[in-house]
């Protein structure tokens, strides 16, 4: 690294036909062009290529480079600020300020297939959010003038349209759809309408100015809290930047040449159908509401229908849980109720409310466990005109027409033998659901994994292929041939890219980003069942070393968290993880690794975790390779939690890792989580936590569910990591919990990563963290040394200089 920076990114550019890849050293903000040819665009730095240039570049300032790989040209920008690209037409704009400009910034119109280069603005002015329609005859840009009234900065919005020689200015100070004191919002990206007919832009009220006249000392910085705020402080506090940053949306139409202010104060958020050429959009405001998240964690809003084209308001539904989804044109809403577990559609033209599913609760989750309303399975798509919608239940797709809601096709049959259907998009800008789509396919009792293709009109199913491994659920579809992208991937087999055509009639693996793998012990992992002591047929994983012996004797690590046994086929690649053990490298160090599914009983989580895990490890055991006397348990944030409930209830685990704990439920009822600034209520109330009642009305659940009141009776030695920073769980549940087993006399060590949140995130600590787990491990569970941490711990000032990795020889 030169002059101690840290390395940036590189762009990578892999021609599929040779294989060769083109690196580009700290390329920025990459473009590729979607629908006409192979043309790259990309920032990069002047300093990090050490280019000899004529001035000095301002920090704003970067090399804009146009290339086009398939024919060996490239175009060169200097001083370059912004740029954007035409969809439909081989034309980009940019917003550049050459050497000898006398200070002036330009806006340059390049069409690539005439090779032609104009000028359609310049000024002293500083030029930004820079937007083109899809066929580059319109476009437009932002200046901030020099002047400003009352320090805040008043900006224009300009259009530019060819064959027009004059620009036009969209909005600007004192413009009549301003409301007093509202400016045009720098903070919203405008943007064109599919058929370039409408405009959108964001307003937003002019920002609070401090009084400059007072010293920073004399300024006072108070926190008024007032009980009926919508949301709590500290939720304001995260989404600070966000309100400084808040825009209202406004529509400006070309041919009746007015501007409709689309958002408002009362209806802050608006959703424009995807192509934006509807005569819809939808509203949406869930301020009355936002009071309940604390405690209920369900978020609803009103709901609104806007009229384009005359500006109409008018209400479409209230107190709606559920994202509503806008069709394609704009013709329609959708939405899943969660209260009432029911799809709505919504005619936007008729006014007119349908429920699609009459509370049928195939299309909710079926395996909910938590005391809160179910979710969907989602939607996956509509197509063509908004002819037809697609949702899900648990495991096959449903066709719906608008026009006639109360009528649904089922279009796949997964249900009989457990079988999940879910549609693939093979392409990221694809709107509609074609008439032939691909599958996806997964049993959830034998984990296997398929591809299909389905063609809507004929009803004919195909299968492409059928798989021991896991699939990716995107595969990618090159724009102007059939050749399709995927990865396949087991514990073994790394993901790495597959080619094949339409109907995978070949297959050929066209990346190797794991050769190292070869060189190591890597273990088998497979799914296993038990009948567990509550009666239900429990399922979960089990890893086993390389080389396995079943005469032989294991140590075992209880690694879980709620339901894992669908990741049967995950690759995973041996590296420090945040917050889990890695399976592949404790089954390479001779460790078997069992991970079983929870299921929860409402009020219950603890003794419903306390069932699993000994139920599933009493079955491991019957196997007859571990050790009985070699078990412990490793886990983070609800897992840890687990993990400190079960060490109070039972002593056939020989040690145990628990990250980020709760351990006082009633102490943890009242926090905050810190990254989002949300109160904790609603996840014991609601949520993962699944007591299902307030505090008040059930105190005795939230002691009984607290670790923290029975850790007289533990006698398993535990090493707890929880972090200063954490914004999930409040770190002080940790210091809770090491303090009482510190004071009960209970061998338990803590660690806290300065500065980071929930878990390690910078890549020393993890590290860190993964070694000193291990070597935890290592001494209860194969009578490895004590490293020095562990034997005298690492005071203050020894922190950051000595990390007492080194082991103590003593005996224990």
């Amino acid at each position: 690294m030169e002059d101690g920076k840290l390395p940036t990114d590189t762009l990578k550019i892999l021609d599929l036909t040779s294989s060769k890849i083109k690196s580009i050293p700290a390329a920025t903000k990459p473009v590729v062009a979607k629908n006409w040819g192979k043309w790259i665009f990309y920032f990069i730095d002047a300093d990090t290529n050490k280019l000899k240039l004529p001035r000095t570049f301002t920090e704003e300032e970067k090399i804009l480079i146009i290339e086009s790989p398939t024919v060996n040209h490239a175009d060169t920008f200097l001083f370059a600020t912004d740029y954007c690209i035409a969809e439909d037409s081989t034309v980009l704009f940019i917003n550049q300020q050459p050497q000898d400009s006398n200070d002036l910034n330009f806006i340059i119109r390049k069409d690539l297939r005439h090779n032609s280069v104009d000028t359609i603005f310049k000024s002293a002015e500083k030029i930004f959010n820079l937007s083109t329609d899809v066929s580059g005859e319109k476009m437009s840009f932002m200046i901030e003038p020099d002047s400003t009234v009352n320090s805040v900065k008043q900006h224009q919005l300009v259009l530019w349209q060819k064959g027009f020689g004059d620009l036009e200015r969209i909005g600007e100070p004192g413009s009549p759809f301003l409301p007093q004191n509202w400016k045009i919002s720098e903070h919203y990206q405008p943007f064109f309408s599919k058929d370039s007919t409408r405009l959108f832009f964001g307003i937003a009220p002019n920002p609070l100015i401090p009084d400059t006249t007072l010293l920073p000392d004399e300024t006072v910085q108070v926190e008024v809290w007032h009980y009926m705020d919508d949301y709590l402080y500290t939720q304001k506090e995260m989404l600070l930047e966000e309100e400084k940053k808040k825009s209202f949306l406004i529509v400006h139409d070309y041919e009746k040449k007015n501007n409709f202010n689309l958002g408002s104060t009362d209806v802050p958020e608006i959703i424009t159908a995807e192509l934006g050429n509807g005569r819809f959009a939808i509203g949406i405001n869930d301020q009355p509401y936002r009071h309940l998240q604390s405690w209920e964690g369900v978020e609803y809003e009103d709901l609104f229908s806007i009229d384009l084209n005359t500006g109409e308001v008018s209400i479409i539904g209230e107190k709606i849980s559920g994202n509503p989804i806008i069709s394609p044109l704009g013709n329609y809403v959708t939405w899943f109720n969660q209260v009432d577990t029911s799809w709505y559609l919504y005619n936007l033209s008729k006014k007119e409310k349908t429920n699609i599913t009459q509370g049928n609760s195939s299309f909710a989750d079926e395996l909910n466990d938590e005391p809160e309303y179910p979710r969907s399975y989602g939607l996956a798509g509509w197509s063509d005109g908004d002819r037809e919608f697609f949702i899900y239940d648990r495991y096959d797709i449903w066709k719906i027409d608008p026009e006639n809601p109360s009528t649904k096709i089922r279009i796949t049959n997964g249900r009989g033998d457990k079988t999940r259907y879910r549609y693939i998009k093979l392409q990221e800008d694809q709107i509609y659901i074609p008439n032939t789509i691909y599958l996806h396919a997964f049993n959830e009792e034998s984990k296997k994994e398929a591809y299909y293709k389905l063609n809507l009109i004929s009803g004919a199913l195909s299968s492409l292929l059928k798989s021991e491994h896991k699939l990716s659920t995107r595969i990618l579809k090159a724009k102007d041939s059939g050749d399709l992208v995927y990865t396949e991937e087991s514990f073994i087999k790394f993901p790495d890219l597959m080619l094949t055509d339409t109907i995978f009639k070949y297959r050929a693996t066209i990346s190797n980003a794991n050769p190292q793998q070869s060189q190591h012990r890597w273990g088998t992992i497979e799914q296993v069942q038990w009948k567990s002591s509550a009666g239900h047929v429990a399922e979960g994983l089990l890893v086993k070393p390389a080389d396995f012996d079943p005469r032989k004797q294991y140590p075992m690590i209880v690694n879980f968290y709620e339901r894992s046994s669908e990741g049967l086929h995950l690759h995973r690649s041996p590296a420090p993880h945040r917050s889990t053990i890695n399976y592949s490298f404790y089954a390479s160090n001779g460790y078997v690794v069992f991970n079983p599914d929870v299921s929860y009983q409402t009020g219950y989580p603890g003794e419903s975790a306390l069932e699993a895990v000994v139920s599933g490890t009493n079955h491991i055991l019957s196997m007859g390779f571990v050790d009985s006397s070699r078990i412990a348990l490793q886990g983070h944030s609800w897992g840890g939690y687990q993990i400190a409930y079960i060490l109070t209830k039972t002593d056939i685990f020989k040690c145990a890792e628990a990250g980020a704990p709760v351990v006082n439920m009633t102490s943890a009822y009242g926090g905050i989580r810190w990254a989002s600034g949300r109160s904790r209520m609603f996840q014991y109330e609601r949520t993962q936590s699944r007591i299902g009642a307030t505090l008040w009305d059930s105190t005795t659940l939230y002691i009984e569910n607290s670790p923290l009141f029975y850790l007289d009776q533990m006698n398993t030695p535990v090493l707890i990591l929880h972090n200063d920073e954490d914004g999930a769980v409040p770190w002080y549940q940790g210091i809770e919990y090491f303090v009482a087993l510190r004071r009960l006399g209970k061998p338990a060590w803590m660690l806290n990563y300065n500065g980071e949140p929930h878990w390690p995130l910078k890549w020393q600590n993890r590290m860190d963290f993964n070694r000193r787990m291990f070597q935890f491990f290592e001494y209860y569970l194969k009578d490895k040394p004590m490293p020095t941490w562990m034997n005298r711990g690492v005071p203050p000032w020894e922190k950051g200089i000595l990390q007492g990795f080194e082991y103590i020889d003593d005996e224990k």
